[in-house]
């Protein structure tokens, strides 16, 4: 792989396309903090600054400027939200990399768009180009059902 295909990139993972995985990860823990975010609030927020801020996937100086987004959540939400950037979910239709417990809780809430990091190499191959940020804005982002 070349250094640009390693490069890491933000992306929407629709978990609708995966729900296979997700749907069949099994919750082991009672009680856990992730069942306790309000996921929803989180993902919209990193969800729109991504949408404002990436520039083909990358986001530079990304703590720094994610101050802005911190400042609108609770402390559990901020938390949710550290979590996503320190410990992104990284997941396709056939595994689950980082964050199975995590997108178990949100797909329970009715979460349907979260952010998540990939390498640029997934493109074309994991990845589609329509869901590097900025995404155009066509998946429903919350299922109502």
């Amino acid at each position: 792989m070349t250094a640009r295909e390693e490069e890491l990139i933000w992306c929407e993972v629709r978990l609708d396309d995966v729900a296979g995985v997700v749907g069949s990860y099994e919750l082991w823990k009672d009680g856990p903090w992730y069942h306790r975010v309000d996921w929803h609030r989180v993902c919209e927020a990193f969800d729109g600054f991504l949408q404002r801020n990436a520039v083909d996937g990358v986001v530079t100086d990304l703590p720094a400027r994610l101050r802005e987004v911190e400042e609108r959540l609770g402390q559990r939400e901020r938390e949710g939200l550290r979590a996503l950037v320190l410990e992104p979910i990284t997941i396709t239709q056939v595994q689950l990399t980082n964050g199975g417990h995590r997108l178990a809780a949100m797909w329970q809430q009715g979460v349907r768009v979260v952010p998540g990091l990939f390498c640029r190499g997934d493109v074309g191959a994991s990845i589609t180009p329509d869901q590097v940020y900025p995404t155009p804005q066509t998946v429903p982002r919350i299922s109502r059902s």
